[in-house]
């Protein structure tokens, strides 16, 4: 007891004490009152466990539970009560819902349902676009709003039933929808002669680099970009690839005779390593080793 006095590990027999709780919660069901239970604190044991005495049949007694007259006012939307599910009706549906208490259960009525504020929405067309075609465009306004590069606008228009929106509704056949969709406006389109496209060659064989790019404007009379050329020309990054001096074999000295390439000769692969020399005098030659072959 000195070690644990307050019994915080609950894992001793001597601190179990037989106990009794009652046990209660709302009766539910529209019955006013509590249900209860009553709770037995089992010993021996090293955890606390309850066990349930009363009553015998595993849940509640509820003898205390009784009826409860009430009225009160609710609401629902509208498409809920209509059993509709898309979006053409909107508001709320009021009415009174009354609990009467009799000889037997419960009964729940609802009654005075007031749809008045049930209506058909006002909703925006919806608006769909057709482009130009390739290496054409235009520019315009319709309604408002500014188009560039359409040829078509297509519109699916919101209605309801019952008249302009927001409209009455009595039922799920004066929802408001969407009807077919209609072409409302055609805009000719031209010539785009401010179209380009980018092109890009690799360097050919022989030389190294980024390659070549070129901006191809459209030609409004082949309805086809021109070919590359140096008039559209933006940029030409290829080297003749070819051998490069390494390290000197001997510095200073001179030989009677070459390597295998000379420094400055073409090297189509642009690859590779080997000896090279350069001609220096009347049968007089420098020769580097480790020579390579690179773009200049």
């Amino acid at each position: 007891m000195a070690v644990d006095p307050n019994n915080t590990n609950n894992q001793r027999d001597c601190w179990c004490r037989e106990d009794y709780r009652l046990v209660t919660t709302g009766c539910g069901g529209g019955l006013a009152g509590q249900r209860f239970r009553i709770d037995r604190h089992i010993c021996p044991q090293t955890q606390h466990s309850w066990q349930r005495v009363y009553p015998d049949s595993g849940s509640y007694n509820t003898g205390f539970c009784g009826c409860a007259e009430s009225t009160s006012d609710e609401q629902m939307t509208c498409a809920a009560y209509y059993g509709y599910s898309g979006n053409g009706i909107s508001g709320y549906v009021d009415f009174t819902r009354t609990v009467s208490c009799g000889t037997g259960s419960p009964v729940t009525t609802d009654s005075g349902h007031d749809d008045s504020a049930c209506f058909c929405p006002d909703r925006n067309d919806t608006y769909r676009t057709e482009a130009c075609p390739f290496g054409t465009t235009n520019n315009f306004t319709y309604n408002g709003t500014n188009y560039s590069g359409v040829e078509n606008i297509y519109r699916t228009e919101w209605s309801c039933p019952t008249g302009p929106a927001p409209a009455p509704v009595s039922g799920i056949g004066d929802a408001g929808s969407y009807g077919a969709e209609t072409l409302v406006h055609n805009e000719p389109c031209v010539c785009n002669s401010s179209l380009t496209q980018a092109y890009h060659e690799d360097c050919p064989a022989g030389y190294q680099g980024a390659g070549i790019d070129w901006e191809l404007p459209y030609n409004c009379t082949t309805s086809s970009f021109d070919p590359p050329s140096d008039a559209n020309k933006v940029s030409e990054d290829c080297s003749k690839c070819i051998w490069q001096a390494g390290t000197p074999r001997s510095p200073g000295e001179t030989f009677s005779y070459g390597a295998e390439y000379e420094v400055g000769d073409v090297c189509p692969a642009c690859s590779g390593t080997g000896s090279c020399y350069e001609v220096v005098g009347t049968n007089e030659f420098e020769i580097w080793d480790g020579c390579y072959c690179a773009g200049q």
